[in-house]
């Protein structure tokens, strides 16, 4: 993050970033990118999550609060959930884990200001329908990028084996959802290329395996959300 905001050309565009540093044994850290002519931030805390038996010391989940151009207070959290390496129903209840934590920190800016603007996002390892997700969007959030797609051929953030799915989401608090007027995929070029094995396309990953792909970017598609703020 330091290179990518103090020594790449994007330097001169003035981007800041806050970011966790986290007990994960891949040493893996999720971060907040923002731009200091609208947004500003306040306060900000990584929130440790307790493992529950059987699962590793996970991700922190980031929160930061900040001003926004309209004056209003803004509540983002991000966060990457435990992954589903070890089967997808043993660790489920490793990513419940994290989104109970995150509940109880909604739960508390909310019995504050019941009408708080919140944001979560970043990668969850679990698909829409999940009962991690399901239990922050009863919080009050919506997933605005349940249906998103890409305009180069992609469907979803994540390929697998051929099949595509998303398990990256954004959610926001209703009076954002408001304001919401597009989300979609970035899957610009330099971002996919072709699969030889399946067929159509898929992101173009950094690894495979513990192989290095020179020129790769993530195996993840970024999520794009846009909202109209009105002063």
């Amino acid at each position: 993050m330091r290179d990518l905001t103090k020594r790449s050309l994007l330097r001169n565009a003035r981007y800041e970033y806050i970011m966790t540093d986290s007990p994960d044994e891949r040493g893996i850290d999720v971060a907040l990118l923002y731009h200091e002519f609208s947004f500003a931030p306040i306060c900000h805390s990584s929130i440790r999550v307790k493992p529950v038996e059987g699962m590793s010391p996970t991700r922190d989940i980031l929160y930061v609060c900040g001003r926004i151009i309209t004056d209003d207070t803004l509540h983002i959290f991000v966060l990457h959930a435990p992954s589903r390496r070890n089967g997808v129903r043993p660790s489920r209840r490793h990513r419940l884990a994290v989104a109970s934590q995150l509940c109880m920190a909604i739960d508390s800016i909310k019995s504050a200001n019941h009408l708080a603007n919140i944001i979560v996002a970043g990668d969850f390892n679990a698909y829409a329908n999940d009962t991690s997700i399901a239990l922050i969007c009863k919080r009050g959030l919506s997933n605005v990028t349940s249906n998103a797609k890409g305009k180069n051929g992609a469907k979803a953030t994540y390929r697998y084996k051929g099949k595509w799915g998303s398990l990256d989401h954004i959610l926001l608090s209703q009076n954002l959802c408001t304001l919401h007027y597009m989300s979609n995929i970035n899957d610009a070029m330099f971002l996919i290329e072709n699969d030889e094995t399946y067929g159509g396309i898929k992101p173009k990953r950094t690894y495979n395996g513990y192989r290095y792909i020179k020129g790769g970017i993530s195996d993840h598609l970024p999520l794009v959300v846009r909202l109209k703020l009105t002063r």
